[in-house]
């Protein structure tokens, strides 16, 4: 199975399982007739969608991360307007990751470690740890202690602006989320294929 193949079936697995919450939720909506507010409640709908700061902040350090990311993993920039289904495919796959993954790093942890008396600070340190450690699975997908720590730090780093952001933003994910899928839209389907190919990111 060539690079693109594999990126491919590895962004289809995240993303069905990224998906589910998503596709339950509207098979609920649609079909039962329950509504849970979930897609209200992103800020998008209805309800709270930020702050003015909060959205300026969200478009520079997503387009920021896009920047870094060409930098370290050069085949991105060489790749990243191509027009192909795999590009496509990508850009498709994040909607599901910039939502389920919001949702769960910045409003479900955040807001428990308030209502469990943690202060701002702690609650922006553990989502962005919590972000970072989970994407580690990127490097040990090539085996590869080195891009796993470097891929960690990487998007602890966009953990972390993310929290601020969403608290900057007033606990809204609207912002969070566009942030999220500028870094990642853009990026993502070349960075796994990158990884694959065995070009980590350089030192």
């Amino acid at each position: 199975m060539n690079a693109r193949k594999r990126t491919l079936l590895i962004l289809g697995m995240a993303s069905l399982v990224m998906y589910y919450p998503l596709t339950k939720y509207l098979y609920r909506y649609f079909y039962l007739g329950i509504d849970t507010g979930f897609l209200k409640k992103l800020g998008f709908f209805s309800g709270n969608s930020g702050t003015p700061l909060a959205w300026i902040l969200a478009l520079i350090f997503g387009l920021g991360y896009v920047m870094i990311s060409m930098n370290a993993v050069p085949i991105i920039k060489e790749k990243w307007l191509e027009i192909s289904w795999f590009n496509l495919f990508g850009f498709l796959a994040i909607i599901s990751a910039a939502v389920v993954e919001e949702a769960f790093f910045r409003r479900f942890i955040m807001d428990r470690l308030a209502t469990n008396g943690y202060d701002n600070l702690s609650q922006i340190i553990l989502s962005g740890l919590a972000f970072g450690i989970s994407h580690g699975v990127w490097g040990f997908l090539k085996g590869s202690l080195q891009v796993a720590i470097k891929a960690i730090l990487y998007t602890t780093l966009l953990g972390l602006a993310l929290a601020i952001i969403y608290l900057i933003g007033d606990r809204s994910l609207a912002p969070c989320i566009t942030s999220h899928y500028i870094s990642a839209g853009l990026i993502e389907p070349w960075l796994i294929y990158g990884l694959i190919l065995g070009k980590p990111p350089k030192s």
